[in-house]
């Protein structure tokens, strides 16, 4: 019997795989690692999740669901491609406290190119010189964190999302004002988690950055493995890091 519900539980997994969900077991939601905003809320909770910023919004997969744990937040969504964020403003628009930037983020203000995919979910930046070896590319303005927060007066990140495709060292170092001075507390990156990954950062070099910083992590959601080559090598991940501010708030101890 038991064997049997296994196997059922296996081929269901694999059929909600296909549209992009997954089942979880009620006793494995309560196992660190699995539910972000779960963990938040149980281990941070101390930690007023006010304002959000998802930085490579896509069509908004991850500002619905932080809205459905954090419902009186403010997220901004920055997203580049131009049809892709007309479809992310339709799809969300009925949501109040969402704002649309319909921008990059990165290390310095300037002009950027994206190369354009027919997934809408692999567009990146691309540099002038890979630029002519794409066939498809759109050009989009770029900010850094900085300067936007200080544009619009805003003080505090409760919640930094980043999925940018390769580029989520580069909107860090964009940031460094804000690290600096611990007005973010939560961080979320997608990170390399091996050397022949070279699209992301590696967990290495991010988590080395941000301790600099006294940024620690705080938990490792979402691991894929290499699809591209059928591997079940460990590809990408999302980090999650917090700062010394944020932890030392919720310290069990406290």
């Amino acid at each position: 019997m038991k064997n049997f519900k296994i196997f059922l539980f296996e081929k269901f997994n694999q059929i909600f795989a296909k549209f992009g969900y997954s089942l979880i077991k009620n006793s494995d939601r309560f196992s660190r690692g699995v539910d972000l905003c779960f963990d938040i809320r149980s281990f941070l909770p101390n930690s007023e999740i006010k304002c959000i910023f998802d930085v490579g919004a896509n069509l908004g997969q991850s500002a619905s669901y932080f809205k459905e744990f954090f419902p009186d937040s403010s997220i901004y969504c920055f997203e580049p491609v131009k049809h892709t964020f007309q479809h992310l403003t339709k799809k969300l628009n009925h949501y109040s406290h969402i704002y649309f930037i319909n921008s990059a983020v990165g290390a310095e203000n300037s002009n950027v190119f994206i190369e354009i995919n027919q997934k809408s979910d692999l567009c990146k930046i691309v540099s002038n010189l890979d630029r002519t070896a794409v066939s498809n590319t759109e050009f989009a303005v770029q900010t850094t964190l900085d300067s936007f927060s200080q544009a619009h007066n805003i003080d505090n990140i409760d919640f930094l999302k980043i999925d940018t495709e390769g580029s989520d060292y580069n909107v860090l170092m964009g940031s460094q004002s804000l690290l600096s001075s611990h007005r973010i507390q939560i961080i979320q990156v997608e990170v390399s988690m091996n050397s022949t990954n070279h699209l992301h950062a590696s967990i290495d070099k991010i988590r080395f950055f941000l301790e600099r910083y006294n940024y620690f992590l705080f938990g490792i959601y979402e691991q894929v493995n290499e699809f591209y080559v059928g591997s079940p090598i460990l590809r990408r991940s999302n980090a999650v890091f917090i700062s010394k501010k944020c932890a030392d708030l919720n310290s069990f101890y406290r």
